[in-house]
């Protein structure tokens, strides 16, 4: 199924240039992501997408391909560099929802011995009081509220 979600969102982004119409598409797919050709399918097609708004999924997926060596120091240069690209992403957008929901959600599914912890209660709570009056779908909202609620600190 994904591999059909992929093949479709490179054909759109192929034509996107910086619009971020498809963005539904982005965040579907980045939550089907279960498998290392899943990850790597979605980072080839954000490669070329110039959508702002898609960054920090493609900072987590990058952070996420840690998951996917066995080598140490390449497990660390990738959470490093996705690490680094997301909080940047945040750092210039601090009233963006989605990129601080990505790093909720990014922090809570990586190991704690990376002490990369720490914006989890700000990020939910700034979510939690944001979340209403955002642009975002309804229904996306609703999911980003599911997930912040199942996330145990």
């Amino acid at each position: 199924m994904i591999k059909y979600l992929v093949i479709l969102m490179t054909s759109i982004c192929a034509n996107l240039g910086s619009s971020c119409d498809d963005m539904e598409l982005c965040r579907e797919t980045y939550h089907k992501i279960t498998s290392e050709q899943d990850l790597l399918d979605f980072l080839n097609v954000f490669e070329e997408a110039d959508c702002y708004l898609a960054k920090p999924y493609k900072a987590s997926a990058i952070m996420h391909k840690a998951a996917f060596t066995i080598f140490p120091h390449k497990k660390m240069r990738y959470f490093k560099l996705g690490k680094n690209q997301l909080e940047e992403f945040i750092k210039n957008n601090p009233s963006d929802i989605e990129g601080r929901y990505v790093r909720v959600m990014t922090q809570a599914n990586i190991p704690s011995i990376l002490g990369y912890k720490d914006h989890m209660e700000g990020d939910v709570l700034f979510i939690k009081n944001n979340i209403k009056h955002s642009n975002l779908p309804d229904n996306y909202k609703e999911l980003i509220l599911k997930n912040i609620a199942e996330i145990k600190f």
